[in-house]
């Protein structure tokens, strides 16, 4: 037998050093990662103190306020919310960005003796920039506060100066309630250099067209810039800024039209019913109570004003028809109990031209059985009625009957003509 060969037994000392090599390099290659990224850190933010200093070491502010040629400042309001729309004392309290840009030629610098540095943001107190006021601000015309002081300012290395500083104005707003709650209102925003007003050019900057800002009550629909002519306000330059706003009305579709919808129905139900039949009554008395507080509600919610809104026009209508639905089913109530002849013109009148239209025939059969019944009971007794007597009751409650359908279709028609002016709002 062939003897085998004894497997050789690896030497553990040379794989030790060759994994404690491998530690040890990589060790090396991390720190070197992490110091050379610490020095370039360190580079670029040395490189930008040091441009920050060599830019604001010679800066005067007073060389841009004596320049000959007036300074050019382009300049775009962001509207970003919707604080308050005061709609008793006609305020509109707006918050957004002023995106302001123009060029100071103290400014510049070559990239290549920065390493590269194209951009550096700065403190807006230590260069100049233009004090931009609202021309009717209700509260204080310097918008520009402490707070937007705290934004800092982009420049560039052309020497273009960008300073977007959060701004709050106060601005009258002109409320007109007639749509109200679908009403729409325009607010205009009058911007203007409050100091060296003769020497600054404002001009509107060039931006993408905002999208349709929601809000929890009013919904920023469009904002329109617009150069005003210098030579109508004291050769100032002048942007105006038109803020269009529509109230959110989702609520109060619900809270002001349900309530009139329910109203029609139940009462163009009611003239389906017996004019006697107390269901119709109490359809009447509540959809009275109904439109009330309806009434009530919007007296308590909208805001005083000269305009009349066309929903409380619309509420006491139905209010209106209800109470008149009333006294419709009282008086046609009232006509079937008369003793009297009826007016035999009218009777034929109607029998010849209107009985297929207004569709009587139906509610006419049913009364004129339940009124038969009511006056034929005596009969177990001693009273009984005669042909002539049964006929003039049948007679006024077919009158009755008829006044109750041109009242169904009167109704319609001006149910119709509401609902219509309703939707065109």
């Amino acid at each position: 037998m062939s003897k085998i060969s004894p497997i050789p037994f690896p030497n553990y000392q040379i794989l030790k050093n060759v994994v404690t090599f491998i530690v040890f390099c990589t060790f090396i290659l991390i720190g070197q990662s992490v110091q050379s990224q610490e020095v370039m850190e360190t580079t670029v933010s040395s490189e930008m103190k040091r441009l920050r200093e060599d830019l604001l070491k010679n800066y005067d502010e007073a060389a841009v306020k004596n320049k000959s040629s007036a300074v050019t400042v382009k300049l775009f309001f962001d509207v970003k919310h919707i604080v308050n729309l005061d709609e008793k004392f006609q305020i509109l309290t707006v918050k957004g960005d002023l995106i302001m840009e123009w060029k100071d030629v103290q400014l510049k610098w070559d990239p290549s003796s920065y390493s590269s540095i194209s951009s550096i943001r700065i403190k807006p107190d230590d260069i100049w920039t233009p004090s931009i006021s609202s021309l009717y601000n209700v509260k204080a015309s310097q918008v520009l506060n402490k707070d937007a002081y705290s934004s800092a300012a982009l420049l560039q290395s052309n020497g273009t100066v960008k300073w977007t500083p959060d701004v709050t104005f106060d601005i009258p707003c002109t409320t007109r309630l007639r749509h109200y709650p679908f009403d729409a209102h325009n607010c205009s925003i009058m911007l203007f250099g409050w100091a060296m007003a003769d020497q600054v050019i404002l001009e509107i900057s060039r931006q993408p067209l905002p999208t349709p800002l929601p809000g929890a009550k009013w919904i920023v629909t469009k904002v329109e810039h617009e150069s005003v002519d210098p030579k109508d306000f004291y050769n100032s330059h002048l942007i105006l800024v038109k803020v269009f706003l529509q109230r959110t009305s989702r609520i109060f579709r619900y809270v002001c039209v349900v309530p009139t919808i329910i109203t029609l129905f139940t009462s163009l139900f009611g003239f389906w019913l017996l004019p006697s039949d107390t269901s119709r009554f109490m359809i009447g008395c509540s959809n009275v109570i109904l439109m009330s507080l309806c009434l009530q509600n919007l007296a308590a919610t909208v805001p005083a004003g000269k305009d009349i809104p066309l929903i409380a026009a619309y509420n006491a209508a139905f209010l209106c028809m209800s109470g008149i639905f009333l006294l419709v089913t009282s008086i046609t109530d009232l006509l079937k109990e008369s003793s009297g002849r009826p007016p035999q013109v009218f009777l034929r009148f109607v029998r010849r031209h209107l009985e297929r239209y207004l569709f009587v025939n139906f509610l006419f059969a049913n009364s004129s059985d339940r009124i038969l019944k009511d006056v034929n009971s005596p009969l177990d007794g001693d009273t009984a009625i005669s042909p002539e007597e049964e006929k003039i009751k049948k007679d006024w409650e077919y009158i009755s009957v008829v006044l109750d359908r041109i009242s169904f279709y009167a109704f319609v028609v001006t149910y119709g003509v509401l609902l219509a002016v309703l939707a065109s709002v």
